[in-house]
């Protein structure tokens, strides 16, 4: 690679100038964390960790707990299966190889996902060390005209080979850049075999799975989604992949809005209270739930349409009448 200061600008360039020595790359997902309420998904999960647990323990490795938040359970190898205490609620977590071997086998279900990594694999002709810190460098020498803050790059360098991260895990996109070169059997030589890995986390992990459910119920290649999806995202966040790939039409991946206390308590109310609350006041309650709920009721109305009993509760408050 050309000397540093005598020529790069930005890290894009530096992809760029690198794109020729890459003989050949694979992208694949190299993690992903799924869970879900439904009572048949949860069956589903439970029968995928009974069975991948099995083979991991064939293998020598043993069961040990785990605990994530809320969810309980026990991790073997590179996967966790856990469920949330006195809920039916339940996750699946799986990283490394298994992840890669079992994804389009758990796209087939509706789960939803908390993280997806993706990665790829760029092999060299030709060793380049020093990839990723002439990355880090060339950003450094931007300023503040980088789309992330300086302060979120960071390079770690070893003997075993450079580790540059770009972003933070609260912004949902989280990038690695790292020499994997020691990692694969006979290779001693530093810069032949770089990875990239961006970390999908909540607001858009799940949108990434949802979509990768659409590209392989459409039949397409979702290796080819994924090294598009990947080349776009790291180049918003000011890294380039070197290879060149077709963009997609949308390039932006829609982050998914988190629910405010408000809108969990208003579908809970949705979903368990008012069924409840309308099957007491149609058997004659009315009195009862409105003095449970602490409401002053002025009138309470039963209307019967086809054969569908719908209670309309009309409640006097300090601005005046309203309905509930």
């Amino acid at each position: 690679m050309k000397q540093f200061k005598a020529y790069y600008t930005s890290p894009y360039k530096v992809a760029q100038d690198v794109i020729s020595e890459v003989g050949e790359f694979r992208t694949t997902c190299d993690a992903y964390t799924v869970l879900t309420s439904n009572e048949y998904e949860v069956n589903v999960l439970a029968s995928k960790w009974a069975k991948y647990s099995e083979f991991a323990q064939k293998a020598g490795n043993k069961v040990k707990p785990y605990k994530n938040n809320q969810y309980i359970g026990w991790q073997i190898a590179s996967m966790r299966y856990a469920t949330m205490y006195n809920k039916i609620d339940t996750l699946l977590s799986v990283t490394g190889d298994l992840a890669e071997v079992t994804l389009e086998e758990m796209l087939g279900f509706t789960l939803r996902a908390s993280r997806v990594d993706i990665a790829a694999t760029f092999f060299f002709t030709t060793p380049i060390p020093d990839f990723a810190s002439q990355c880090y460098d060339a950003r450094m020498a931007m300023g503040e005209a980088g789309k992330v803050p300086r302060k979120q790059w960071k390079l770690i360098q070893s003997e075993n080979g450079d580790t540059l991260y770009v972003g933070t895990r609260g912004t949902g996109k989280f990038i690695r850049v790292y020499d994997k070169s020691f990692q694969y059997s006979g290779t001693s030589e530093r810069g032949y075999i770089w990875r990239f890995e961006m970390e999908y986390g909540v607001g858009y992990a799940d949108t990434l799975w949802q979509q990768l459910r659409i590209e392989l119920e459409n039949e397409r290649s979702i290796q080819d989604y994924m090294i598009k999806r990947l080349w776009g995202d790291c180049y918003q966040k000011g890294i380039m992949l070197p290879v060149k790939v077709e963009a997609l039409d949308t390039t932006e991946l829609r982050k998914d809005k988190r629910p405010t206390d408000k809108d969990r308590y208003l579908s809970w109310m949705n979903k368990t209270v008012r069924p409840v609350v309308q099957w007491m006041i149609a058997m004659g309650y009315g009195e009862e739930v409105s003095e449970a709920l602490g409401l002053q009721t002025s009138f309470i109305e039963i209307l019967e349409q086809d054969e569908l009993v719908q209670a309309v509760i009309t409640l006097t408050g300090p601005e005046g009448r309203a309905t509930l």
